[in-house]
């Protein structure tokens, strides 16, 4: 069985938008996408940019960023990517199999920023509530996290970073996506049971997992993220 199917691509390589503006004005704090399926809702303080996402076939990308430049939220771009029906099931594969795909050439190239193999590599994991949690050191957007969860059987891949020249500490990140993930949860109630032995990525297992890897390519108007220049602080 192939972990990833249809838009499982597209999430990976659409996980950041650094070019994207943080302060989001009057936009609103959540957006309806995949004909209704998913409601993407921000965390208190942070507005979703309607016109800076993506909803097409089998997939949709949604930005989010601090509802004004008063705001006391931390200034972050949290980026939710949202895949087919059924892409969910990505998850029961289990630690093994996403560990050896995320650490090998080629899901380290989706996760880069350059879409270099190179310029990515998978730090340290962890698990929260069914979701698989991946530390990312990037060559251009520097260290990050990403979440891997599953909402009414769709896979949906959040991250947290800075933007532009603010740069998001990972230890902040990774609150916000623990924040982002249970307001999303709460706008989504989700009857699936949950993948079971989640238990960190890098966790050995007695049997490991060896599993097809089929890589679709992105949809068409997928973002993929363009390096952020350095604070100079």
């Amino acid at each position: 069985m192939s972990i990833w199917t249809n838009s499982a691509m597209a999430l990976a390589c659409a996980g950041l938008a650094a070019c994207a503006t943080m302060e989001m004005g009057t936009q609103p704090r959540s957006v309806v996408v995949q004909g209704g399926d998913i409601e993407v809702t921000a965390p208190a303080g942070y507005c979703a940019n309607p016109q800076a996402s993506t909803d097409g076939a089998g997939s949709a990308v949604v930005l989010m960023g601090r509802c004004s430049a008063t705001s006391s939220a931390t200034p972050a771009l949290i980026t939710a990517s949202v895949g087919a029906t059924g892409s969910g099931a990505a998850l029961d594969a289990g630690p093994v199999a996403l560990t050896s795909f995320f650490t090998s050439d080629q899901g380290r190239g989706m996760l880069a920023s350059t879409g270099n193999a190179e310029d990515a590599v998978v730090t340290s994991s962890e698990t929260e509530d069914a979701a698989v949690l991946l530390r990312i050191k990037d060559a251009n957007i520097g260290e990050y996290w990403r979440a891997i969860l599953a909402l009414k059987g769709r896979l949906v891949m959040l991250s947290a970073t800075g933007a532009e020249s603010v740069v998001l500490p990972p230890e902040q990140g990774r609150a916000l996506l623990s924040k982002s993930m249970a307001v999303l949860r709460s706008a989504n109630p989700d009857k699936t049971a949950p993948a079971a032995g989640l238990t960190g990525l890098f966790a050995a297992s007695k049997t490991p997992a060896a599993p097809t890897i089929v890589v679709m390519a992105p949809p068409e108007g997928s973002l993929r993220p363009k390096p952020r220049v350095p604070s100079s602080k």
